[in-house]
């Protein structure tokens, strides 16, 4: 009979902890996905949101606001997720922001390669940043690149190529009205900004990709 009391006074005190339990909000699927440094060559170097150098090692978690760079003949690659990869070219500086699931790549200088394998949750945001163009992406693999122009003083030549999927670029034109335009695989959209104000000089037209466009750093990452 006692034994029978105490089964009966255990269920009892455990059968509300366990439906509590049961009863909690899955807290995991609204949290941030780990950013880790998974490759790294040559000079690559980590910096907080107030600009304190961080100790770069392999598998290093990023956090908001860490700005990650590279020098001459290096590279790096960091895991955004189990199926979202994004390499970095050497002289490039890319920052990360992040807040639970909307990610923010802003490409400061040089070229990246981003690869989204699965397309997003309805709950994900995953959005390029550039001097003069912003990108949402969904599911696809693009590359883009922003350097000065050589015969500008203060201008910057925006690229963006877009290798599987379909990605809407939005940018400003000369007069500071708001564009967007769709690329489709295989077409890449060049930017030429003279001035340096963030508006694109001309109206950009997307145009097939050639094989010049995606030599060197891209060709060696696809292959």
């Amino acid at each position: 009979m006692k034994t029978k009391l105490l089964c009966r006074l255990i269920m009892v005190l455990i059968i509300p902890f366990l439906v509590c339990i049961i009863q909690q909000p899955v807290i995991a699927d609204e949290t941030a996905s780990t950013i880790r440094l998974i490759r790294q060559e040559g000079s690559v170097t980590v910096e907080d949101a107030d600009g304190a150098a961080r100790p770069v090692m392999d598998n290093m978690r990023f956090n908001s606001g860490d700005v990650l760079s590279t020098g001459e003949d290096s590279l790096a690659s960091v895991s955004l997720d189990e199926v979202k990869i994004l390499t970095v070219d050497e002289n490039s500086q890319v920052a990360f922001e992040q807040s639970a699931k909307k990610l923010k790549l802003t490409l400061k200088e040089g070229e990246m390669l981003l690869d989204v394998q699965e397309k997003l949750d309805a709950n994900e945001s995953l959005d390029i940043q550039t001097s003069t163009m912003a990108v949402g992406i969904r599911g696809t693999i693009v590359f883009v690149g922003d350097r000065v122009d050589p015969d500008s003083e203060n201008g910057r030549i925006t690229s963006f190529g877009v290798l599987e999927g379909t990605a809407d670029v939005s940018y400003q034109d000369n007069a500071g009205s708001g564009q967007t335009v769709s690329i489709p695989a295989g077409q890449i959209l060049v930017l030429h900004d003279a001035d340096g104000n963030g508006q694109a000089d001309a109206k950009p037209e997307a145009a097939d990709m050639t094989f010049q466009d995606i030599a060197g750093f891209v060709a060696d990452q696809i292959q």
